[in-house]
């Protein structure tokens, strides 16, 4: 079947040619490394995944748990879209004077005339958001052994998978800062760059190397640790950031210290970039330069800084970096169809040219707000018309179904 399609023009599939998605339906998996946690949880996830039944498809369980996600990442800024500070630590300090556990915490004992205030958002909200980051991390660590469960792993596993980690990544990284409370501040706004850099290089070492590679600490350390911060803040409310350590508050530790590991993290990556892929003199394995992926997303983070220095982000922060982040997910979401089909990596993409269009449309009457809701009313349309056109190319390509199991045909 496959052979019989591979021989149809162009024109008959929506975005991606012939030639690149016969490398894509020949493309095999290939990973090195766990990660300290992912040790630790094979186990229970081999037994969740024989809880799944066997007409499940593996796609549908990544849909199911990155749906949950968003929704209660979405339900968690709806009530703090400004991600500003509504409390103060004076809530936890009087929890803490209820109990012995102010002996370990003496500079809290020195706090004057206590009062309580309560918090900003429904302590539920953030359960519902630990439940739903770990529900989304546990389904997508079983949606491949439900494929090879039900023999029907195909490269369309792996592309969506990680196109849907690609959204993951900036959905909850805007909960997280929600929940710390860091408003407009520029260290929110680069700490959210920052993670879709860290994702987008990750798969730039994938089409160098032509592997994944998983470090003793990765994803899943980061998504555990969110999870924690998230189970903190329903117990003590968003004021439990607001302490100070050595005069800086916990907030700030908390977001310094995960970008720190992440900035390492990213080293390693660039690291094992610049030693070169397999390719002839050390070229990708698509038998590009190495650095051929840099450009089209340092041009658009470019862009979307200068954006983020308009008064629109100071008005509506979440919403602007959701919609950002629709954009370093369809550049990361074409260096993995470029990986998985040896291709080479497209350096312009239509949504290089938001940034321009808002600053030469400064002039038209319209506010700086106006123009970006514009902009990321285009910026998510396109991911989603990107995401919709990939996947169905390749499952008319391969004759599967994306969301559910397809009858095998007796010979």
């Amino acid at each position: 079947m496959a052979v019989q399609q591979a021989q149809q023009t162009k024109s008959q599939y929506r975005i991606l040619p012939v030639d690149q998605l016969k490398r894509l339906g020949d493309h095999k998996y290939a990973s090195e490394g766990r990660s300290v946690i992912d040790r630790w949880l094979q186990g229970f996830w081999n037994y969740v995944v024989e809880l799944m039944p066997l007409w499940l498809a593996p796609n549908l369980i990544t849909w199911v748990g990155l749906c949950v996600n968003i929704c209660c990442n979405l339900v968690l800024v709806a009530y703090n879209p400004g991600m500003e500070e509504g409390v103060t630590v004076r809530c936890l300090a009087r929890v803490f004077r209820r109990s012995k556990l102010l002996d370990c915490c003496s500079y809290l004992s020195n706090m004057p005339n206590l009062t309580y205030v309560g918090s900003q958002v429904p302590p539920a909200v953030y359960v519902a958001c630990a439940a739903g980051l770990w529900l989304y991390q546990t389904l997508d660590n079983i949606d491949g052994k439900q494929a090879r469960r039900t023999g029907t792993a195909t490269p369309l596993g792996e592309l969506f998978d990680h196109g849907c980690d690609s959204f993951s990544t900036i959905i909850v990284i805007v909960g997280l800062l929600t929940m710390l409370q860091v408003g407009t501040s520029y260290a929110g706004f680069a700490t959210a760059m920052l993670a879709c850099t860290l994702y987008y290089v990750s798969h730039w070492e994938c089409y160098v190397k032509g592997r994944l590679r998983f470090n003793e600490v990765d994803v899943t350390e980061a998504q555990y640790l969110i999870i924690v911060g998230f189970i903190l803040t329903a117990l003590f409310s968003e004021s439990i950031w607001a302490i100070e350590i050595v005069g800086i508050q916990l907030r700030w530790v908390y977001l310094a210290s995960s970008c720190a590991i992440a900035i390492i993290t990213g080293f390693g990556f660039l690291n094992s970039i610049l030693e070169g892929g397999p390719g002839p003199d050390g070229t990708t394995i698509a038998e590009t330069s190495v650095l051929s992926p840099l450009m089209p997303l340092f041009a658009m983070l470019m862009g979307i800084n200068h954006m983020q220095s308009y008064s629109c982000y100071e008005e509506m922060p979440t919403v602007f970096l959701l919609g950002a982040g629709c954009t370093t997910a369809k550049l990361t979401c074409k260096l993995i169809v470029a990986h998985m089909s040896a291709s080479k990596l497209d350096q312009f993409d239509v949504v290089h040219l938001v940034p321009v269009v808002f600053m030469m449309t400064e002039f038209t009457g319209l506010s700086p707000t106006h123009r970006a809701m514009l902009c990321i009313a285009f910026w998510a349309i396109d991911l989603v018309m990107y995401g919709v056109c990939v996947v169905l190319d390749l499952c008319d390509y391969l004759d599967i179904g994306c969301f559910y199991i397809k009858p095998k045909k007796s010979s």
